[in-house]
């Protein structure tokens, strides 16, 4: 898996994921594996549907999913590791391709991260903070433990 980062704007970066058939491929066959199980297709008992129907009828579609799963984890996991704050959720961008899922092995994603601004204070020691305090009347108190 290959994770490129790409500066944009002041707060705006893309990063760019390569994920390959190591990387997804013992999900998407465990998750076959339990349609396999869970499968209720005519003609077949449950748990006997032959595999080779199981990811002719569902095999792209378990594929484009734990792909992308992959490749979520995979940014959040980078985020993390860098350090990097954010606003908001990682976006698919509009940059994003379209994928072959019946030939393809490795897939690109692309995502879109706002990144948090960086906030300077210049305070003197002219500057305090101030703390407001309240009295509360028993009665009133005693309202709000109860």
């Amino acid at each position: 898996m290959k994770i490129v980062r790409e500066q944009r704007e002041e707060n705006n970066s893309l990063l760019r994921v390569t994920v390959g058939e190591e990387d997804y491929g013992q999900a998407v066959e465990k998750e076959l594996r339990e349609y396999k199980r869970k499968a209720n297709i005519p003609g077949f008992r449950p748990g006997m549907v032959p595999m080779g129907l199981v990811k002719k009828m569902y095999g792209k579609g378990v594929l484009a999913e734990q792909s992308y799963r992959t490749a979520s984890n995979a940014v959040f996991e980078y985020l993390q590791k860098e350090k990097i704050d954010y606003l908001g959720d990682v976006i698919p961008s509009e940059e994003q391709g379209d994928f072959d899922f019946e030939n393809g092995k490795e897939f690109d994603f692309v995502f879109e991260i706002g990144e948090a601004p960086e906030i300077k204070l210049d305070l003197s020691d002219k500057d305090k903070e101030r703390f407001g305090s309240c009295l509360l009347a028993n009665m009133e108190l005693n309202h709000i433990q109860s």
